[in-house]
């Protein structure tokens, strides 16, 4: 005898797909693509300062965006089918104060004959010998920055702004993004490139100084941005004192 046999099949979007691609979903998707089991997991062996190291092959200041990220890889966790999204961003800011904290504390606890090079050991490769030059000190220069250093370029940032972090700074507000953790961050990237990097404030370059800088540096990285205000088109937005 044939009977006719129905079943509902649940319909799920391309991107829930990732067993093909053998990766997580919320590895898949992160734009940085940070290995989110692999950190959490050192988290719950309370190894703190090795998921703060897995994070920052990635992401280069965690604590930071652990504070300002929308966390996608939050949205696409399967934990929120069963109850609620594991808390990703909240860990990745955790385990970044953590280390920080425990940075500011060996910082302290350093004896009066060491002296700063001893305490800023490199952790960086073997000196290359070239030189490259980054405009821009936001997220992406000091990226570029770090990461050049690390593999033993010597780097110098020319920065408009008297200060180091582009629009972490100029664009999110302290009670946002604490200062203290940013230049915490900050001062510890250069602390594991062993003196490489160097930075010049209140240079803004324009096209005969760029000329210049390509005349006299192996390769230049230009990170200057892509920001751009959005209107609300609302009216008196464009007077004075309206942010």
């Amino acid at each position: 005898m044939v009977t006719e046999r129905f079943a509902y099949f649940k319909r799920f979007e391309m991107d829930d797909l990732t067993i093909d691609r053998e990766i997580p979903r919320c590895i898949s998707a992160c734009p940085a693509g940070c290995d989110v089991r692999g950190y959490i997991k050192l988290i719950a062996e309370r190894r703190y300062e090795d998921a703060y190291e897995l994070i920052q092959e990635k992401v280069t200041l965690p604590a930071t965006i652990g504070r300002i990220c929308y966390h996608p890889c939050e949205n696409a966790c399967r934990r929120a089918f069963y109850d609620e999204p594991v808390a990703i961003a909240a860990l990745k800011r955790f385990v970044g104060d953590m280390y920080l904290s425990s940075r500011s504390n060996k910082s302290q606890k350093k004896t009066e004959n060491i002296s700063e090079g001893d305490a800023s050991r490199a952790e960086s490769g073997a000196e290359s010998g070239k030189r490259v030059a980054v405009i821009g000190a936001g997220p992406a220069g000091l990226t570029a920055a770090y990461r050049l250093a690390k593999k033993g370029h010597s780097v110098k940032i020319f920065e408009r702004l008297p200060v180091a972090g582009g629009m972490l700074v100029a664009g999110i507000p302290p009670y946002r993004l604490p200062r203290d953790v940013l230049n915490a961050e900050i001062e510890d990237l250069w602390r594991k490139t062993d003196g490489r990097v160097e930075i010049e404030y209140g240079v803004d370059v324009d096209e005969e100084m760029f000329r210049r800088i390509c005349e006299e540096y192996d390769a230049v990285f230009v990170s200057v941005g892509a920001h751009k205000s959005r209107v609300m088109g609302i009216e008196g937005e464009d007077k004075e004192g309206v942010f």
